[in-house]
């Protein structure tokens, strides 16, 4: 079994999903519940020293929903700064953590056992962050190590960390695992 108790986890889920036009992307059913808890399950069945959402909103519906999971929903009041204000506020709430698993609430399709593969090749390598590879995508979910939660809570704007993935190691991914959904026809 993959020890995970020094590790925190992040599910960000602030987006404002403008590609999927009205209504909130997170919410939408898929196979019978929102998009969002299918990771949210996923990861909040593994024993992670934190697991941490960051949200528009604690108290709506999703909120809720991750909060009853057992997450520590982290409020991002300005979604509009993209998804790196949204990373530097988890890894702010991750100090004290060894490293920090990112990974994407419309990212349903990710696997405990593709979670793990990034904690073990982290493990080996405990310096350096390991990134998710699948065909010519290579990105979140993604580890970082405790050293660079500096320079992720430095991070804003819409990209991310990928800068921080450039020297990163890589686990290969099935490409249907990494599927994201970001437009009402993606749920069809």
């Amino acid at each position: 079994m993959t020890q995970l108790d020094d590790i925190a986890v992040l599910v960000l889920a602030a987006g404002l999903s403008r590609r999927y036009g009205e209504g909130e992307k997170l919410l939408a059913p898929l196979a019978g519940k929102p998009l969002a808890l299918h990771i949210a399950e996923t990861l909040a069945a593994m024993p992670f020293h934190r697991k941490l959402a960051v949200r528009k909103e604690a108290g709506d519906e999703l909120g809720r929903g991750l909060a009853g999971l057992g997450f520590q929903v982290l409020v991002n009041p300005e979604p509009e700064m993209g998804q790196g204000h949204s990373l530097a506020l988890g890894a702010k709430a991750a100090v004290g953590s060894r490293a920090l698993v990112v990974c994407l609430a419309d990212m349903p399709y990710v696997t405990r056992g593709d979670v793990e593969a990034l904690v073990e090749a982290w493990r080996a390598d405990p310096e350096r962050p390991v990134g998710s590879r699948a065909g010519g995508y290579f990105g979140v979910p993604a580890i970082f190590p405790a050293p660079v939660f500096a320079e992720l809570m430095e991070l804003s704007g819409d990209h991310g960390a990928r800068g921080l993935l450039r020297d990163a190691g890589e686990v290969a991914v099935e490409a249907g695992h990494l599927r994201d959904f970001d437009r009402v026809d993606d749920f069809g």
